[in-house]
């Protein structure tokens, strides 16, 4: 019944303006109808405080489960009860996957500069609008998040064979991340804030994995370590050139690069080719874009 409170509510309504009505005509039943009006409000007031306090828990089961599973199998596993096997629904297996990286610019300066109380308040408001803005691009909920002080990780996966689906999906992503994202942190933030992105596609496993009864989310393949060579890339692009502006870098592969392009989806500054300088990418090629704020 959670979830027809609306229909509930105009039953007690109904039966108690029948009940009003009915000792017009039956004078007799004045007193047992006064009795089951007032037990159809304290049975009204009962049923929403329960559904409330349901309602509730379920939320609360869904924002811890998100932290572990994908926000669309955290949705499914928090309405069963438990009653469905998560290896049935989420099977630990070979995926195709695209992995953001972003991190902070001057995170160590920073937690000299501000109280821990005040950097606390900032990366809460950071994810608080990261997490809005993926629920609004991805609504199906084909993601992981994970964080860790004021490094930003997401795992973008598949479920189906088109793996140019899930490029564009995460493509999106990130141009509103470096662009009406970034813009927004900057107008409610009152603090520079700079950060840079990494951006890889490719096969790897993914699943629940790790310690046994602590196992989550997790990918184990190159694509997650590419990802957080190209954030750091961007890092020492940004340390050694001052004129770059505020706006987050993104590098990505010649995959994604390539969907990109034929996506349009970063339309007005065009790519710059560069070549990988980090451990394991020296040499390879990839591409940059910055958007300039016009």
């Amino acid at each position: 019944m959670y979830r027809f409170k609306k229909e509930q509510i105009l039953i007690n309504i109904l039966s108690s303006v029948v009940l009003l009505i009915l000792p017009f005509y039956r004078q007799d039943l004045g007193h047992d109808c006064n009795r089951l009006i007032f037990f159809h409000g304290i049975s009204a007031i009962t049923a929403l405080y329960y559904r409330n306090q349901f309602i509730g828990n379920l939320m609360k089961r869904y924002e811890h489960l998100c932290s572990l599973v994908p926000r669309r199998i955290a949705r499914i596993i928090s309405i069963t009860d438990g009653k469905v096997n998560i290896n049935n629904i989420f099977q630990t297996q070979e995926r195709y996957t695209v992995c953001l990286c972003a991190d902070w610019r001057n995170y160590q300066l920073l937690t000299q500069q501000l109280s821990y109380e005040k950097l606390s308040e900032l990366t809460e408001n950071f994810y608080d609008i990261i997490f809005d803005k993926l629920d609004n691009v991805i609504p199906d909920g084909d993601y992981f998040v994970d964080w860790n002080a004021d490094e930003l990780f997401i795992i973008f996966y598949s479920t189906d064979s088109s793996n140019t689906a899930i490029r564009e999906k995460s493509l999106n992503f990130a141009h509103s991340l470096s662009t009406d994202i970034y813009m927004e942190i900057s107008s409610v933030f009152d603090i520079n804030l700079k950060f840079d992105i990494g951006l890889s596609c490719g096969t790897g496993l993914l699943g629940l994995q790790g310690p046994k009864n602590l196992k989550k989310t997790t990918l184990t393949g190159e694509t997650a370590g590419i990802a957080k060579r190209l954030e750091t890339q961007a890092k020492s692009i940004r340390n050694n050139n001052d004129d770059i502006p505020s706006f987050p870098q993104i590098i990505m592969d010649s995959k994604l690069n390539k969907t990109a392009i034929q996506l349009q989806i970063f339309k007005k500054q065009k790519f710059q080719q560069l070549q990988g300088t980090e451990k394991n990418i020296i040499g390879d090629d990839y591409y940059l874009w910055q958007f300039d704020g016009r």
